[in-house]
């Protein structure tokens, strides 16, 4: 499955329906490649009982619980590559391979097969006149096939994802056999059992060892493989709790994420305790798999800010102790972060309501309770009927939101949500939408009314664009001449582009006033691995960021939605205004998930 075709589906099930031509604006195709692109994945799809079907003008799926599951899929799709493949083979065939031999099994080429092997790293590959093999002891063996399979192994369901490896992919069954994997299965899980603390590949990683253990070594008992994979595992687990260098590792890096995210993680001792127990300091051992999944794009556009402190970590620890993570563990990293986040969010100030309802003083209680089981975050502080309502006005001054049972006739300043007398989870979902943004989407309007536009400006690199941005934000006052190189190591992290957009931002304790600058290129640009036709660089105070902890969030968030992307394709740019940028912000705020 393409990169493009996995676009194409998260785009549907983002906005759906959504036209045939913002497809194709979307995707930068044209319709006869989007039409084939359909033609192609609806073959794939069919026996997942989901196609995508054309009404009219519009595209979307023919059944969207079918396409949810799929998309919990996308990740097991991606294509294994040839590399890859030759590899794995290499790794599992006990004696050399030939060339010829070699081709057959992977249904190849004899010249494309020549190509491969050329191409692959020669420290793993060794040939001669016997054919070609994996050169490296058992546990350089072991580890790269580890490496190879983990991205395809997104849960815990061993098996299932086993099978699914060997039917899509590469027949693993042809070296080992059912009861084998079942044995795995059953091993990682009684050694799962034991720990209270873990994280899912520590035990997906167990798993693929036995495979290749019981691949490398036949008819050994339950007993005989929980011993002696358990020792290890219990052993390391063991230290890591109990290491006081380990303990001040963690200290030091939440102190140097706080600096440079403006954060509070340092406070958060529940945090420590779980970064303790889940990050495993013997992970340089492993050489960490380049595979993007879609769970780290779901995390980078849901959570920016915990996945700043993720990449930041990652930059620290490798730093310090040559231990790098990829892919999904900066997911597990960041859900660590996320959930201090969302500590620290609940103990934010709760944001107050009043409750209008035709009904009388009943009605209004009702919403009243069913709101005080499901969101701690709201204090209703009147229930009043619309003809009430008008004798005490100025109550809409001392409110955030109001909540109605009735179409509002009256002109209010403040938002409104018109809600059924019995709750559903959609109404629960509109009300969190409100209480995430409303902080920090007034903040937001104000920098983006202030906002510097540069409109279709040429730029050979990111570099240039980097130094250009950085000039702009120093001619207004706004940020430090130390802003430029943090800006510059930020984007050395990790990429900050999203579709179309690239969000570049540098450290918050060198930008003296906030500012948002908003950049459209005539032609994309690569930055990172995405192509890139728009910029904006969100320079924020720590103080802002004290004072409104979601800022960024809210910022980041609504700049991946795709929607958001889309909406910017159709404007010119020759002329866009601060308006129309808060225009699509606030579109964005209420279509697609937050």
């Amino acid at each position: 499955m393409l990169k493009r075709q996995i676009e194409l589906m998260l785009l549907l099930m983002e906005n759906k329906p959504v036209t045939l031509d913002d497809c194709c604006l979307y995707l930068q195709i044209s319709k006869p490649t989007l039409k084939a692109d359909i033609i192609s994945l609806n073959t794939l799809l069919q026996e997942y009982h989901v196609q995508i079907i054309y009404l009219e003008q519009f595209i979307s799926f023919s059944d969207l619980e079918s396409a949810r599951h799929l998309i919990l899929l996308l990740d097991s799709l991606q294509k294994l590559t040839i590399f890859d493949k030759v590899n794995l083979l290499l790794i599992l065939e006990k004696q050399p391979i030939s060339l010829q031999k070699l081709a057959d099994r992977l249904y190849i080429s004899r010249s494309k097969a020549i190509l491969v092997v050329n191409k692959i790293n020669k420290d793993n590959i060794k040939s001669s006149h016997l054919g070609y093999e994996f050169h490296g002891d058992i546990c350089l063996k072991r580890n790269a096939f580890i490496n190879i399979l983990l991205p395809y192994f997104k849960s815990l369901h061993f098996v299932d994802k086993f099978n699914f490896f060997c039917k899509q992919h590469f027949n693993l069954y042809q070296y080992v056999t059912e009861n084998e994997v079942i044995q795995a299965k059953l091993v990682a899980e009684s050694i799962k059992n034991k720990v209270t603390q873990y994280k899912e590949e520590v035990f997906t990683r167990l798993f693929l060892s036995l495979i290749h253990y019981q691949i490398t070594h036949k008819d050994n008992s339950f007993t005989e493989l929980y011993t002696l994979f358990s020792k290890q595992y219990f052993n390391q687990i063991a230290l890591d709790e109990q290491s006081d260098e380990n303990k001040r590792l963690i200290d030091d890096l939440l102190i140097h994420i706080d600096d440079l995210l403006s954060t509070s993680f340092q406070e958060d001792d529940k945090l420590k305790k779980n970064l303790l127990q889940h990050i495993d300091f013997s992970w340089q051992e492993y050489e960490k798999s380049e595979v993007v999944s879609m769970d780290l794009w779901t995390i980078k556009t849901q959570f920016p800010l915990s996945y700043e402190a993720a990449v930041i970590s990652n930059q620290y620890l490798q730093n310090i102790k040559n231990i790098s993570f990829k892919g999904d563990e900066l997911i597990y990293l960041s859900l660590h972060y996320q959930n201090s986040l969302e500590n620290q969010k609940s103990k934010e100030s709760k944001i107050k309501a009043l409750i209008l309802t035709p009904y009388g003083l009943a009605a209004g209680q009702l919403i009243q309770t069913q709101l005080s089981h499901t969101l701690n975050q709201v204090q209703i502080i009147a229930i009043l009927s619309q003809s009430e309502l008008l004798n005490q006005l100025h109550l809409i001054e001392e409110v955030d939101l109001v909540f109605s049972l009735s179409q509002i006739e009256l002109a209010l300043t403040k938002p409104v949500i018109v809600l059924p007398l019995a709750l559903e989870d959609e109404n629960i979902k509109e009300i969190n939408q409100f209480i995430y943004a409303q902080k920090s989407d007034a903040k937001l309007a104000k920098i983006i009314e202030n906002a510097t536009i540069i409109h279709n400006k040429f730029f050979q690199d990111v570099p240039n664009i980097l130094t250009y941005l950085n000039q702009v934000l120093e001619s207004k006052s706004c940020v430090t001449s130390n802003y430029l190189p943090s800006l510059i190591d930020r984007e050395a992290i990790s990429s900050t582009s999203i579709k179309g957009i690239a969000v570049p931002h540098g450290k918050n304790s060198y930008v003296k006033k906030n500012h948002l600058i908003i950049l459209n290129l005539p032609e994309p640009i690569l930055w990172g691995n995405e192509q890139v036709d728009w910029i904006f660089l969100l320079a924020i105070t720590e103080h802002s960021m004290f004072e409104f902890p979601q800022l960024f969030n809210h910022f980041y968030r609504n700049t991946a939605k795709r929607n958001f992307y889309l909406n910017l394709q159709k404007l010119s740019k020759h002329s866009i205004s601060p308006l129309q940028i808060r225009q699509l912000f606030s579109l964005s705020n209420y279509l697609g998930e937050l």
